[in-house]
């Protein structure tokens, strides 16, 4: 019977490289995973943000539309809010509340740490805007952003 002799140094090498293509297989797998959820949560934000804003978008050619969330345009225009300024807060909140959904984050401290949407929410116009835009949205999304806007000074 013929053994087949290794150099002791060559088959720890040898041993070592299958270790590291092992670790590397499943390292790429686990990777190749977390881009598929990643994509997947991306899509589905994207979905809803671009259905909601594509049904949301057609408040802009239909005042009359306002009736059916009970908002009083006759009301806004006076206080001198038109129909699109409130359609595009609207959309606004519709995008900042499919991202916290999506990432699974509080409403409230996106608004507080995204300085963008503290500044906008802030702004004393954009309160009157949202005086009207808070009917069109659900009660836990009206409860954050009003206490947001209730309890900060414009900057």
């Amino acid at each position: 019977m013929n053994l087949i002799q290794v150099d002791p140094l060559a088959g720890i090498i040898s041993l070592i490289a299958v270790f590291i293509s092992i670790y590397s297989f499943f390292s790429l797998q686990k990777l190749t995973l977390r881009i598929k959820e990643s994509e997947e949560k991306f899509n589905n934000s994207y979905f809803y943000f671009d259905r909601n804003t594509h049904f949301e978008g057609f408040l802009k050619d239909c005042p009359e539309c306002f009736k059916m969330y009970q908002v009083n345009l006759k009301e806004a225009e006076e206080a001198g809010i038109s129909h699109r300024e409130i359609v595009y807060l609207l959309e606004g909140v519709s995008l900042i509340t499919t991202i916290c959904s999506q990432e699974k984050r509080d409403l409230m401290m996106y608004i507080q740490e995204n300085e963008y949407w503290s500044s906008f929410l802030k702004n004393e116009h954009t309160k009157i805007v949202w005086k009207y835009t808070r009917q069109m949205v659900s009660n836990p999304i009206k409860e954050n952003i009003d206490r947001f806007v209730n309890t900060t000074n414009s900057s």
